[in-house]
């Protein structure tokens, strides 16, 4: 028997953002001052001994790090952050993250450059975009323990200014997977996803396993209800090969699903955001990996604090409980049920 790898992922980091309108004035005022990040390591500090005990950590770096850039034709507002903010990432211990999302590009492609460099200088590994879209398809390998796992990275269309995000043969961008109200449903373009599926088959070729970041990226008013797309995402890449999903966006929990024996997790919810926002309530998965697959799949409840720093609460907890309740009721709905031994959840074991 192989040795046990140990996976952790949280949802959407967003830290210490600057918020700017289209007209160029500042959203200032509405966050408190903890949350500007003049030490960014300490957003972190309540769960970083979780995350950096792991051997894989993943997030979904929800903008970029960058200083330069110009707001995307379209947007109302927009967002990235400064450069320094790695500093919070690698004291979270995070050595994977996907950039693919509707927010990484707000600013178009100089900062997504700069965010894929500064992630390279300080060795973390990125998926879902890149300087033309052959870079964005390819995987991240990262080998731990004599297993070669694969992350891929994808994100919806929606919600990005004309649609100007993707990555092209000769444009930097994000990797989409086109949604439209007018495609048959489940109302995903055929193409993307037979791209995505190609992509999970080729990775498999030349790793042990593969693992699939979906950013989801829609709000409607902070539901917990999946959209007939997200389960087309999420089960055509276990059908594709890969071994477990992972997925972000819509800033609400939502279920999870064990299809075909193998974990989706539609959404993990914020982690940390530092903007204006009652979602607070979140989740740290956990997968314990061995002989090139999941055997295990897990997460504690996770509570966001005053100070915008997510911390690991007990079931028994007014929060906890709630999530607890909440994930419990909409896992049923994909006909899944969750298990709980202490302050742990189980969908997998």
């Amino acid at each position: 028997m192989s040795e046990t790898i140990s996976l952790v992922a949280v949802g959407d980091v967003l830290i210490g953002p600057r918020f700017e309108r289209s007209d160029g004035s500042l959203i200032e005022g509405k966050l408190p001052k903890e949350l500007e990040r003049e030490k960014p390591e300490l957003a972190f500090e309540k769960v970083a001994a979780r995350l950096r005990g792991a051997d894989i950590a993943f997030c979904n770096l929800e903008g970029a790090l960058s200083d330069r850039g110009k707001m995307a034709v379209g947007r109302d507002s927009a967002w990235k952050s400064p450069p320094r903010m790695i500093d919070g990432i690698k004291a979270a211990g995070f050595n994977i993250v996907s950039v693919a999302n509707n927010h990484v590009m707000d600013y178009g492609p100089d900062p997504l450059i700069d965010t894929l460099s500064l992630l390279d200088k300080n060795g973390i590994a990125h998926i879902g975009a890149g300087i033309n879209i052959h870079e964005a398809r390819k995987p991240a390998i990262l080998e731990k323990k004599g297993c070669r796992i694969a992350f891929l990275g994808y994100s919806t269309d929606v919600n990005q200014p004309g649609r100007r995000f993707p990555a092209s043969e000769t444009k930097p961008g994000i990797i989409p997977i086109r949604v439209f109200a007018l495609f048959a449903s489940p109302h995903v373009n055929l193409e993307d996803m037979e791209m995505m599926e190609e992509d999970i088959k080729e990775a498999k070729k030349n790793s042990d396993m593969v693992v699939v970041s979906q950013h989801f990226s829609i709000s409607v008013g902070g539901s917990h209800t999946l959209a007939p797309h997200q389960e087309a995402m999420a089960r055509g890449a276990i059908d594709a090969g890969a071994e477990l999903v992972l997925g972000h966006g819509p800033h609400a929990l939502q279920a999870f699903e064990v299809y075909k024996s193998k974990a989706i997790i539609y959404n993990m919810g914020n982690f940390v955001v530092d903007r204006d926002t009652d979602v607070l309530d979140s989740i740290i998965v956990y997968a314990a990996i061995s002989d090139k697959k999941v055997k295990k799949g897990s997460f504690s409840p996770v509570r966001i604090n005053d100070r915008g720093q997510p911390e690991v609460v007990s079931f028994q907890s007014k929060s906890g409980e709630r999530i607890k309740n909440l994930l419990q009721k909409i896992t049923k709905r994909q006909h899944t049920e969750i298990t709980f031994s202490g302050d742990e959840g189980i969908l997998l074991a």
